[in-house]
């Protein structure tokens, strides 16, 4: 069919631009330039893409890696079976649950600022009494919803024309049966309602803030919930495994995984986590979930940090790491800040295997550059 005649043309694009350094006070940018290993990257990352697209459900995917002070960015594939438009480094997808990464980098500002504490109960920062927000006496607080212990439910049927009004009204209607924190169990609705405590918190709604606190101190001009009328062309056409197209995903979803990017832009973000100059980024990396202690002692072990998952190897390498996936739409970021190395890769199509190629596509190409790049657990 036209999608995979279309994907057998490879189309690296090569993204050679400043990169802003912090998302924080102070933040500044710097000029990244190309280097002889360039066209080493570009000859790895070009491997790993095809071996990517080579399997019949694949459509397109663009490609961003950080690696030692520099960014580079490629399109492979199709953006659309229908007009086999290219997938380049400014189309734009879906990127799911990479969004929870924003959320957490915002709740650290927050943090760092004062406004909030992680222990705090949510009702504090709710218009509401909210008693049923509550079991056997202990209350919901931001640190079970941002660990997913909260007792709340995956998610919260909301209209797609939803109001903050319409997820706290179901909200309400919402029956704790665990205390929470004592469970693990994950939730869209405990990470949309932490966005709705930030839009508490600082008074402006989720998209403004991450495009003012985050995306544009960073450059990073495509990365909001609602795309603009003028980006539409640039937009992927998503896929779901009987190769049918996919809307992009509900605004409701908003700090859960409603967010659009392009890995122009993600890239820019993937350099400001790996660097951990900023300390917003280096407060996302507080572990929230298991054994904190042996964590910190640098043992071998999986834990959470804000919107992350972190996972040391028996080798004692860091991988950090977060995947998303939307009916049409799979993404991954994976940062290791001890080789200077992140990668995130967007992909416009989603069926059962999609996340496991999505991760030997980033393997490939992390272990390809660091031979000592630790693999996904």
């Amino acid at each position: 069919m036209a999608v995979r005649s279309a994907m057998r043309s490879i189309l690296p694009i090569v993204l050679l631009a400043g990169i802003a350094c912090g998302a924080g006070r102070g933040a500044r940018a710097s000029a990244l330039a190309p280097s002889s290993s360039s066209d080493a990257t570009d000859a790895i990352v070009r491997r790993a893409a095809e071996r990517f697209l080579a399997d019949t459900n694949a459509v397109g995917v663009s490609v961003g890696v950080y690696h030692r002070g520099r960014s580079r960015a490629y399109g492979f594939g199709v953006a659309d079976g229908a007009t086999r438009a290219p997938a380049t480094p400014s189309t734009i997808y879906a990127i799911a649950s990479l969004t929870k990464t924003f959320t957490g980098a915002l709740l650290a500002r927050a943090e760092l600022e004062g406004r909030l504490r992680l222990e705090d109960d949510v009702r504090r920062h709710l218009g509401g009494a909210f008693p049923n927000l509550e079991h056997h006496g202990k209350p919901i607080t931001l640190l079970a919803l941002l660990n997913h212990t909260s007792g709340l439910p995956r998610g919260i049927p909301l209209p797609e024309s939803f109001a903050r009004d319409d997820f706290m009204r179901e909200l309400a209607r919402v029956t704790l049966d665990t205390v929470p924190g004592a469970r693990f169990g994950y939730s869209n609705a405990g990470v949309q309602l932490l966005g709705f405590v930030l839009e508490d918190v600082y008074g402006r709604p989720f998209d403004t803030l991450v495009d003012s606190l985050i995306a544009r101190p960073l450059g990073m001009t495509s990365t909001r919930i609602a795309v603009r009328a003028n980006d539409r062309a640039r937009v992927a056409t998503g896929y779901d495994e009987r190769r049918r197209p996919a809307p992009l995903p509900p605004l409701s979803l908003q700090a859960a995984g409603a967010l659009t990017s392009s890995v122009d832009d993600m890239v820019r973000y993937v350099a400001w986590q790996v660097r951990e100059q900023d300390p917003v980024v280096r407060g996302t990396r507080r572990a929230i979930f298991g054994d904190s202690v042996a964590w910190a002692a640098k043992q071998p072990g999986y834990t959470m940090g804000y919107g992350w998952q972190m996972f040391r190897a028996p080798n004692g390498g860091l991988r950090i790491f977060q995947d998303g996936a939307v009916p049409g739409y799979a993404a991954q970021c994976v940062l290791f800040p001890e080789l200077d190395l992140g990668i995130v890769v967007l992909s416009n199509q989603l069926d059962p295997s999609a996340p496991k190629r999505l991760s030997a596509l980033v393997d490939e190409i992390a272990t390809g550059l660091e031979s000592r790049a630790p693999r996904g657990p």
